[in-house]
């Protein structure tokens, strides 16, 4: 895994969200708390990649990943999340079907747990419960400005 640039903010912060879960300040937190740790960012991450990232961070199944290698993970992760608002936009576009701006909450739900990086139904539910309106559908661009973070 190669380590990403970091600004001395983006050092700061994911420090500081390492601490909250190194309670015994040993410079280590679990596997388990990796995945809470990386949402306390804003980090959206499937259980899929988190696995993934369990596995990259701690190759010898010790349980445990040192505050380097979650700068490391942190970084990166937080990096490639950096989903285009145009793609995204464009992405969910195909979507509309009737090219309103809006998508089904039920269609987008079933394309999230079953293409590609697939979602729980719990982590599909969380992403779109605050956007869903009150016709059971989603506005296109603001999807797009959620999953792009702006």
């Amino acid at each position: 895994m190669s380590a990403p640039q970091l600004t001395q903010d983006e050092i700061a912060e994911f420090k500081e969200a390492f601490q909250l879960f190194d309670r015994d300040n040993d410079n280590m937190i679990t596997t388990e708390e990796l995945g809470m740790a990386l949402r306390s960012l804003g980090v959206r991450i499937t259980e899929n990649e988190l696995n993934k990232k369990k596995q990259e961070g701690d190759p010898n199944n010790s349980g445990m990943v040192d505050l380097n290698t979650f700068l490391r993970i942190a970084g990166s992760t937080a990096k490639n999340q950096g989903a285009n608002y145009e793609e995204l936009l464009e992405a969910m576009n195909v979507f509309d079907k009737e090219s309103n701006g809006w998508i089904p909450a039920d269609e987008f739900k079933r394309i999230m747990m079953s293409l590609g990086e697939k979602m729980t139904e719990y982590e599909a539910d969380e992403l779109i419960k605050e956007s869903v309106d009150a016709n059971g559908n989603i506005p296109c661009e603001a999807l797009a400005m959620k999953l792009a973070n702006i």
